[in-house]
């Protein structure tokens, strides 16, 4: 079902504008939303009506509030559009996508793309996380472990070798050695993991930093691979989700390649140039080393059909399955590896603190 456009007639704000991520604000559940108003508009309820039938719903929560904001916005006779950019709290892909579909009045059509693209991403995040979680656990609890026998229970078994007046052996030697330096200097180490905690919190927080750490990563053989076809595979879903939306090529691929690191938003720069200056797309992106040899397939498959958007998501489908697979093998060989080294650490620790006991009794007898 086609519906007309809301609010005032013209787009107002050019699709031409990238999808900047914004962090003034948490943003809402676009999928949520997407999928309330489509619902909605599918039972026959105008936007409006449906806009005003959601925040009240919501009430009085920070939600509500948004959507009170977007329904005063449309009555005020600004665009759909419009009204969900100046809350600031949606993904800027819905908005271009809902921008794109006052032009057709296809709205629950665009509405229902971006759910497609929304729970498609999500699944391929969850394989990623579900995949990373027990090696990133055992990592925790094994290095939590290992830091309360190395800061309270070595520095007390050191503090009995240190009453015995007598010759010790080498581990009795270590343990006291060890316990003098935390009793000595106990504070001065955890006022040290402090900073360094802070520096990597600030560092992660540092889009600078962000960016040369990426840049770092994708430099690397064999893991620079895989991450640089996850943003690769970003752009493609982007870009055919906003060509299948009704923005033409050079648009969407402009608007899209702002999701790229900076050092890439280049490179792209410079493919969508060639673009315009007359080269195909296929070629362009991959002369710029956007394009795999798969998704330069793809690619002119979808230039002689004229269906790019469904050949750039099916190119993002491709390699997303793939960095998928790849992560969840590395993560599988993962987890042996560290539940090795997580239980050779904490049993050497747990022998240089009992040896030293059992060289004592031998001696004694």
């Amino acid at each position: 079902m086609g519906h007309q456009p809301i609010g005032a007639v013209g787009l107002g704000i050019s699709t031409k504008r990238p999808l900047r991520r914004r962090r003034a604000a948490p943003r809402l559940a676009s999928d949520l939303f997407c999928e309330q108003l489509s619902s909605l508009l599918q039972a026959g309820i105008g936007p409006v009506e449906a806009i005003k039938a959601l925040a009240q719903q919501a009430g009085s929560t920070s939600e509500g509030a948004v959507l009170q904001g977007i329904l005063s916005d449309l009555q005020q006779g600004r665009t759909l559009a419009q009204a969900l950019e100046h809350a600031e709290r949606f993904d800027p892909l819905l908005v271009a996508l809902v921008r794109a579909s006052e032009e057709t009045s296809d709205l629950t059509v665009a509405l229902q793309r971006y759910l497609q693209h929304a729970r498609q991403a999500d699944a391929v995040r969850q394989r990623i996380i579900t995949a990373s979680v027990y090696p990133m656990l055992l990592l925790v609890v094994g290095g939590l472990v290992m830091l309360f026998l190395l800061t309270y229970v070595v520095p007390r078994f050191s503090g009995i070798f240190a009453s015995i007046h007598t010759e010790l052996p080498w581990s009795a030697q270590l343990l006291l050695q060890w316990g003098n330096l935390v009793k000595a200097h106990g504070a001065w180490m955890a006022a040290a993991a402090v900073v360094l905690a802070a520096f990597g919190i600030g560092a992660c927080s540092s889009p600078r930093l962000r960016s040369r750490a990426v840049a770092a990563v994708l430099e690397q053989r064999h893991v620079g691979r895989y991450a640089r076809l996850v943003y690769l595979a970003r752009l493609y879903r982007t870009t055919g989700t906003l060509i299948e939306g009704g923005i033409p090529f050079v648009r969407a691929f402009g608007m899209a390649s702002a999701l790229l690191p900076h050092h890439l938003q280049a490179t792209a720069a410079s493919a969508l140039r060639s673009v315009q200056e007359g080269t195909s797309a296929s070629a362009a992106l991959a002369a710029a080393g956007l394009a795999t040899p798969v998704v330069e397939r793809l690619l002119h498959v979808g230039q002689r059909s004229g269906e790019m958007g469904p050949m750039l998501v099916k190119a993002a489908a491709f390699h997303e399955s793939e960095t998928a697979r790849a992560i969840e093998r590395f993560m599988r060989a993962l987890e042996p590896t560290v539940m090795a080294v997580m239980g050779l650490a904490i049993g050497a620790i747990v022998v240089v603190m009992y040896l030293p006991i059992f060289e004592l009794a031998s001696a004694i007898r």
